[in-house]
């Protein structure tokens, strides 16, 4: 289940770097790498072990036949690790200036800063996903990962159009891009550059809100 899962992700992820690519040119993948490149080590800080512990500890219960203990097992996990998110959460979105500054792409900060309430929600799915796999089901976490997949692809590509094409509509208007005003459109796709990328990056954290809902919504079915 989980291998299936995978593939199809990856489908889906290539359908979403390619145009992703081609409307943000080379300096707006630079920004939207860079903050990717702050956030994955940040999300695994976060999420290290999460699963791993609360997959054991469902698995415990379980094989012991105490089922009562579950529902706490839960409870406990997301009382401690859903605090560790936000706090994670506002600590990156805090030292994003500082972050940026030391990868050396200080234009990359509202990228950054798009990206980081994501954490809070990996940390969420991180302790869903290690229930659902010490209970041997697969399938919420299979699903939750294609989910993340799909809204991302949709809600990243839909993001960074509407920026584009809004902000360019104001170029050909003579309006101010972004607030500034420019002279050609070289010119233009230089500045609104950073701002797509955060667009993307919106579209990131929305899909890391898809995939906890997604889990949740599991849940309360069983």
């Amino acid at each position: 289940t989980l291998m299936a899962s995978a593939v199809v992700v990856k489908i889906i992820g290539m359908m979403f770097k390619i145009p992703l690519t081609r409307m943000l040119g080379g300096e707006g993948m630079g920004y939207y790498m860079t903050a990717y490149s702050i956030f994955n080590p940040a999300c695994a800080l976060c999420v290290a072990g999460i699963p791993v512990a609360v997959s054991r500890l469902t698995a415990e219960c379980l094989a012991g036949s105490h089922r009562g203990d579950l529902g706490r097992i839960l409870s406990t996990a997301l009382g401690l690790f859903l605090p560790a998110g936000l706090l994670c959460t506002v600590g990156m979105y805090a030292a994003a200036p500082r972050l940026v500054a030391l990868a050396g792409n200080p234009a990359a900060l509202g990228a950054v800063r798009a990206i980081a309430p994501a954490l809070v929600f990996c940390c969420i799915s991180a302790v869903f996903r290690g229930y659902y796999e010490g209970a041997r089901n697969m399938i919420p976490t299979a699903a939750s990962q294609v989910v993340e997949a799909a809204v991302k692809l949709g809600a990243g590509i839909y993001a960074t159009m509407r920026c584009l094409q809004t902000e360019l509509a104001h170029f050909y208007a003579g309006e101010p891009v972004c607030g500034f005003l420019v002279q050609n459109l070289e010119e233009a796709h230089r500045i609104i550059a950073p701002y797509a990328a955060a667009a993307a990056m919106m579209g990131v954290t929305l899909s890391t809100v898809a995939a906890t809902l997604a889990l949740v919504l599991a849940y309360l079915r069983e």
